[in-house]
């Protein structure tokens, strides 16, 4: 029964996930502590967020890929998939990719917490190119170490700079918006935001201390230019502005405020001019 399940699985996996890039499925099919393994990739693919940006990623690069499965072996949790992996090229028309692959899936509570994934060349000669806008979706610590790499082999004094504390803002300010649709009114936690990128929240800290900052001060920034923006371009009523970033007293919002702006949220909005003063109640 399971291995019947398994193999369904893996094939919604690749036909729907990857080939169709229905990446709302990855909450149904992959587990919450999902870790990719890939040869030539030095730095795992972990959580689910992570490998939503690898599967568009990939998509961006190559529109029409398409995994078609050759053969499978089943065991009690695991799955053996041959499979081949065919795609033109987003950006040259005459460059493509045709290759066959070995995926081995480890599953859990009946979806996919581990995967191996392993390229089957018979070429003589074989390359896959990368767009930078591609680069950019990959994980920061992952693109980190291959500049780092490339640099080491190159003879350079110094690695491409990664999108690190945009990166990390990004997904603090989702995961407000998350809460949001959760119904929560918490503030996002560092082990949350940690899980998201791929990292511990103790490597997250050092990163971020490395380039002068802390968790707690990019919440509070991520807060303000929420703030600002919700009283100057809505009418939601300060207590629920209040709520949904993660302050449980309308009181401690209202003193946050006047200590990032020097004014009251209610001073804000009407200063803005783009809201009713009639929506600007408490």
């Amino acid at each position: 029964m399971h291995r019947n399940i398994h193999g369904y699985v893996v094939a919604r996996y690749l036909g729907e996930v990857w080939n169709r890039g229905r990446i709302e499925l990855l909450d149904e099919l992959v587990h919450a502590e999902y870790v990719g393994h890939q040869s030539g990739r030095p730095v795992p693919c972990v959580g689910a967020c992570a490998l939503a940006r690898v599967v568009r990623a990939a998509r961006v690069a190559f529109p029409d890929l398409r995994f078609e499965i050759l053969d499978q072996i089943q065991d009690a949790d695991r799955v053996v998939v041959r499979c081949s992996k065919r795609a033109k090229y987003a950006e040259a028309s005459d460059a493509c990719i045709d290759i066959e692959q070995m995926l081995l899936f480890r599953f859990q509570e009946g979806k996919i917490i581990e995967q191996w994934s392993t390229v089957l060349f018979s070429s003589y000669d074989n390359e896959l190119a990368f767009t930078r806008m591609v680069e950019w979706m990959l994980e920061p610590h992952e693109l980190e170490f291959r500049t780092a790499a490339q640099a080491a082999r190159s003879g350079a004094e110094s690695a491409v700079r990664i999108p690190f504390l945009p990166h990390v803002r990004a997904c603090i300010r989702e995961s407000f918006d998350g809460a949001n649709e959760r119904d929560e009114t918490r503030a996002p936690e560092m082990k949350d935001v940690a899980r998201r990128i791929g990292m511990s929240p103790r490597t997250l800290q050092r990163r971020l201390q490395q380039v002068g900052t802390t968790f707690k001060q990019e919440v509070d920034g991520i807060r303000q230019e929420l703030a600002c923006e919700y009283l100057a371009k809505t009418a939601r009523p300060l207590k629920e502005i209040a709520l949904q970033l993660g302050f449980f007293e309308a009181t401690s919002f209202f003193r946050s405020f006047r200590r990032w702006t020097r004014m009251s949220p209610l001073q804000f909005r009407l200063r803005a001019g783009g809201v009713d003063s009639a929506f600007t109640s408490a």
